[in-house]
């Protein structure tokens, strides 16, 4: 008996650890990770749409508005003006270090390579300037 509960906790850990192990992987795929050092001095909701904004060529409204509310509580979404207003706050305190964020009318916002670079630098300092972006993101 004790030897079967110990072999059925074992096997829960390890799909525990599989399942933490997959979420981890969906946030960087979908850019969710808010890991951004706080170098950068962003606040949690900042650092959530830095991460979609990251992850994209260009990050809708929606896809923006999804990567905020990872993790939040509550049942009420913000006013999509909300994001707007995150955009602002990012351009001021990211336009010290050379970093703009461009608005696509119509569609949403981007980063282009160039400022993904700086992004990267700054998130990885002893990285080498040539090394691709993808390679830079927080594990």
């Amino acid at each position: 008996m004790v030897k079967h509960l110990l072999a059925r906790i074992t096997r829960l850990e390890q799909e525990n650890n599989d399942l933490r192990a997959t979420i981890s992987d969906l946030k960087q795929e979908f850019g969710l990770d808010d890991s951004v050092p706080p170098v950068l001095g962003l606040n949690r909701a900042e650092r959530k749409m830095l991460g979609v904004l990251f992850a994209r060529r260009i990050a809708t409204k929606g896809q923006c508005m999804t990567g905020i509310m990872v993790g939040r509580g509550g049942d009420e979404e913000p006013d999509m003006r909300v994001l707007d207003v995150y955009i602002h706050r990012m351009r001021v305190k990211l336009k010290p270090f050379g970093i703009v964020i461009v608005t696509e009318w119509g569609t949403g916002w981007y980063i282009d390579e160039e400022n993904k670079q700086k992004i990267a630098a700054l998130l990885n300092p002893a990285a080498p300037a040539v090394q691709p972006v993808a390679e830079l993101l927080p594990a």
